[in-house]
């Protein structure tokens, strides 16, 4: 456990050294799509865009996100939508610890392809404070509906 946690320790502590290097430019060679879980309206089929669907957690604080509604479904996550989330990475072939951005309402956010659970990704809080990160994110859901059906469910949502 321990171990693991000063490894994450390290990725936080590269993502800010990198962070600060990139100075807001960094120049991401491909870009890949994960997937957030989020609640739905049953009746109308509507996925939540709320600012409580984004909550950052643990220390340091993280947004969960998976590769797919799968992978988050072996982890306990089932919810009925998943949002879809752009990040930028540096490689297209992916090893634990890789590092990459995604820019949500204006404010770049360091990700970490961590693949524990497998599949899973946390993107970095950082500096900002935990009501702006989840006001970001719930921006970039308004801005980006694009959603999936969670996996294996058969609750007659169709995710919009």
């Amino acid at each position: 456990m321990f171990r693991r946690l000063t490894q994450f320790a390290f990725a936080a502590l590269i993502s800010i050294v990198l962070s600060a290097a990139w100075g807001g430019s960094a120049q991401a060679q491909y870009s890949i799509t994960i997937l957030r879980g989020v609640d739905a309206n049953v009746a109308t089929g509507t996925a939540s865009r709320a600012p409580s669907q984004f909550v950052f957690t643990g220390n340091p604080p993280t947004l969960s996100l998976f590769d797919t509604a799968a992978d988050a479904a072996a982890a306990g996550v089932n919810k009925p939508c998943y949002l879809r989330v752009v990040v930028d990475m540096p490689r297209l072939v992916l090893l634990p610890g890789d590092l990459g951005t995604i820019v949500a309402n204006g404010h770049r956010f360091v990700v970490v392809f961590n693949s524990n659970p497998p599949g899973h990704w946390s993107i970095l809080l950082g500096n900002y404070l935990q009501l702006a990160g989840r006001t970001d994110f719930s921006a970039y859901a308004i801005a980006n509906p694009n959603f999936v059906n969670g996996f294996g469910l058969n609750n007659g949502v169709d995710c919009k």
